[in-house]
């Protein structure tokens, strides 16, 4: 039997009620949300669906970012004494490979089809999605400009959300501009709907937009994903988990619009989009403070656009790609120390912001410790090479390689040895900042001027998931342009 994983987007509107508001396949799933990640998946329905028809065989078609869920379900296979194999599939493959169905073995792909209706139909366009829900209960109020240009509309009522945005304009397809789309609004009356729905363009389309403060997770906007497997012969649904998505900023008390199209303005939009703007790196929290080409520190909240950082760079003589974020420069400590020199580096974006993070704490073998998200990657020296670790990977016994910011001439090295780590998840306030290339910067937490040794880790910036949204990369991303920066322990 052949079945597909589809991920389900929900929104909560004032009555509490769910709405959804789009399907895909091919689904990834957030790198921090509200749920422990070993209560996401649901497995009962599928215990249950898989012993009554008698499978004895699983396979599941789909790339490996859905890692927990594939190994939650070669364990679900174990538990149940049946087979499993995983084909993988790029996550940018539109067709699957062939697997010849029985009756024994139950299909599961998540990955996308391009010769699917659902994937090619109700995933690929949202209108299309938005059409076959409509007069269902659940169904949302849209408008949408059809093949011939002519507005198509079932709106007929103004949500009240107070403050807040009561309208989104997204786009129809996926890959686009996440920089920019999806736009909020705030309409009061029939006359702003006119005007906002007179300025819908082709490949675009409006909807409500659904809020609901009894549904915030400290004052912060949610949605659900919800995961299901859909089977014949009906694509009759088995629950297969669910999470909550978190905004990328907290709620603003006093949103602002534009008085003439409704939009609101850009610094608070991200208060009511689930996005990827917090898997970017480098981060900075509001008092650490960034010492700049000088040798002066200036705060993470003072910082600008344009500033002139001090940064390092690292002897690479073998050639090796310095874009990942695990880079192993297959040198002894020695050749860094000898290689290593100062140089410079430019801001060239910089954002708000607060939500929920992973966080790892790192308990060193002298008594110290420090934390930071856990998509950091630190310079250590481990088993004698010099290279980027996940600072969720670190074990006993691994170097991480400080520099004491005093000396601005000669690199100094200070070597901490990891005892062990522990992982929590807790707000992250701060920002997020660009910088002009792939080079590391330094941070320092106990004040602008140097009153006592300052030692710094040096990490490296994961590349930004915000690729697709970019039609000239790096234009509004870092896309392969990614850059490596130098945190302090503790932001």
């Amino acid at each position: 039997m052949r079945a597909v994983i589809i991920g389900t987007d929900f929104v909560y509107d004032k009555q509490g009620n769910l709405k959804p508001i789009e399907i895909n396949t091919n689904i990834g799933i957030s790198n921090v949300f509200v749920e422990d990640v070993n209560n996401v998946y649901d497995f009962n329905e599928l215990e249950s669906f898989v012993v009554n028809n008698g499978f004895t065989k699983i396979v599941y078609i789909g790339p490996n970012v859905l890692a927990k869920f594939k190994s939650t379900l070669r364990d679900f296979c174990e538990n149940l004494e049946i087979e499993f194999e995983h084909i993988y599939v790029s996550d940018s493959a539109i067709t699957i490979p062939y697997v010849e169905d029985s009756e024994t073995t139950l299909i599961l792909r998540s990955s996308y089809d391009t010769t699917a209706i659902l994937d090619d139909t109700y995933c690929l366009n949202k209108i299309n999605y938005m059409n076959l829900i409509k007069d269902e209960s659940f169904g949302s109020q849209f408008a949408y400009l059809d093949d011939n240009g002519t507005l198509i509309s079932n709106i007929t009522t103004i949500e009240d959300n107070g403050i807040h945005p009561n309208f989104i304009m997204k786009s129809i397809l996926p890959h686009y501009n996440g920089e920019v789309w999806p736009k909020l609004y705030k309409v009061n009356n029939q006359t702003e709907l006119n005007t906002l729905l007179n300025s819908i363009t082709t490949g675009y389309f409006l909807m409500s937009f659904y809020f609901n403060e009894n549904k915030l997770y400290n004052n912060i906007w949610t949605k659900i994903r919800k995961i299901s497997l859909l089977h014949p012969p009906s694509l009759q649904s088995i629950h297969l988990g669910a999470y909550t998505d978190l905004a990328a900023l907290k709620l603003r008390p006093n949103p602002i619009y534009d008085i003439n199209t409704f939009e609101l303005n850009e610094e608070f939009r991200n208060s009511y989009l689930a996005n990827d703007v917090r898997f970017r790196q480098p981060k900075l929290m509001d008092d650490d403070y960034v010492v700049l080409a000088d040798g002066t520190r200036k705060s993470g909240l003072d910082l600008q656009i344009g500033d002139i950082l001090k940064t390092i760079d690292i002897p690479n003589p073998n050639n090796v790609d310095e874009s990942g974020t695990t880079t192993n420069y297959q040198i002894n400590l020695e050749e860094f120390l000898s290689g290593s020199v100062y140089s410079t580096n430019a801001v060239t974006k910089k954002e708000r912001i607060e939500t929920l993070t992973n966080i790892v704490l790192i308990n060193f073998k002298d008594g110290t410790n420090w934390s930071d998200t856990d998509n950091s990657s630190y310079l250590v020296y481990s088993e004698n090479e010099i290279k980027f670790k996940k600072i969720f990977d670190l074990v006993e016994g691994d170097i991480v390689l400080l520099i004491d910011t005093n000396d601005l001439n000669t690199i100094q090295i200070v070597q901490k040895e990891v005892d062990f780590i522990t992982k929590v998840k807790e707000i992250f306030e701060g920002w997020i900042i660009e910088v002009e290339r792939r080079h590391l910067f330094l941070t320092a937490t106990d004040g602008p001027n140097n009153i006592s040794p300052s030692f710094v880790a040096i990490e490296h910036n994961q590349a930004c998931k915000s690729s697709k949204t970019c039609t000239t990369p790096p234009d509004n991303c870092c896309y392969k342009n990614e850059c490596a920066v130098c945190i302090e322990p503790g932001s």
